[in-house]
């Protein structure tokens, strides 16, 4: 899957599927508002100028801002991709049993899940990377 997110043709193919319309008005905006349309840094910024804009982006680096938000989005996937596959995927279960649930009962089901984790394997490899000073090779167990 991470060799597909590195794949410059992969990049091309989803950049030539090219939007015109959406079944929902919301999107056809978004499709035209570039300039409203920002990559949350690792810095929150509360008061983001136009350069920070996917446009601004684009403008910066002589692109469309479609294939200035694609290079974004394909950032973001990759180092998704990069943790370990069995905490995002109880990652998003989390997301998913916790959006309906009272605070607190979210609270402790994503605490369940997270001692879950503590014992996994990739958690302990995670753990040796960091002291070793490398990047982690997860498994998914």
């Amino acid at each position: 899957q991470r060799r597909l997110l590195l794949d410059p043709e992969f990049r091309a193919r989803v950049l030539a599927d090219e939007p015109t319309t959406s079944r929902f008005a919301d999107a056809n905006t978004m499709i035209s508002t570039w300039h409203k349309m920002y990559v949350l840094p690792r810095d929150l910024s509360y008061e983001p100028g136009y350069p920070d804009s996917i446009a601004g982006i684009a403008e910066a680096a002589g692109m469309t801002p479609r294939e200035a938000l694609m290079d974004e989005a394909l950032k973001m996937a990759r180092n998704i991709a990069s943790k370990s596959p069995l905490a995002m995927r109880l990652a998003k279960q989390a997301y998913n049993v916790c959006e309906n649930m009272p605070q607190r009962d979210g609270y402790r089901f994503e605490q369940n899940i997270t001692e879950q984790l503590s014992h996994t394997e990739d958690a302990k490899e995670a753990q040796r990377a960091f002291a070793e000073k490398r990047k982690p090779v997860f498994k998914g167990r």
